[in-house]
């Protein structure tokens, strides 16, 4: 139930993100050839909003069993091998999203220094996206596979 609830507000944030995005563009369009004078900081804005929305995004509509996969391969195996053939590609896919939270966490630390030239806000808040959404990605995998037996099983079913 608190997995519904959280997820719930993920996409309730995502969604308030892209009207806020959606606002400051239109406020940009409305100022440049309305009023004639352009605001610096949306666009810098808008594009930092778009990347951290992408990988919220990714969290929110993910579900572990719609993983990009060969399925006619993975339907002629059997329920047991499906099984192992999906906790191989949770598990790959976690290993991988391992290496972008630490990539992603050095780059972001060494990153903020580093002002954005309209905002003036250190740009590793916005290399902070990476490892946030990849680290989400990789319990909402974890939760999803391995948290609830009912649903895994429903999955293998639909294999």
């Amino acid at each position: 139930m608190a997995r519904k609830h959280l997820l719930r507000l993920l996409e309730v944030t995502v969604s308030g993100g892209v009207y806020a995005m959606t606002g400051v563009l239109v406020l940009q369009v409305f100022c440049r050839y309305a009023l004639d004078a352009s605001l610096s900081w949306s666009e810098e804005l808008s594009r930092y909003l778009m990347i951290w929305l992408a990988m919220l995004g990714a969290v929110a509509v993910l579900d572990a069993t719609d993983f990009v996969s060969f399925r006619w391969i993975v339907n002629l195996l059997g329920p047991t091998a499906r099984r192992v053939v999906r906790v191989l590609t949770v598990l790959s896919s976690i290993a991988f999203l391992a290496i972008m939270v630490y990539v992603g966490t050095k780059l972001a630390l060494h990153n903020m220094k580093q002002l954005s030239p309209a905002l003036y806000m250190p740009i590793g808040w916005v290399y902070a996206a990476l490892p946030v959404g990849s680290l989400l990605i990789a319990v909402r995998l974890v939760v999803t596979m391995f948290g609830d037996e009912t649903r895994t099983r429903e999955a293998d079913s639909r294999i």
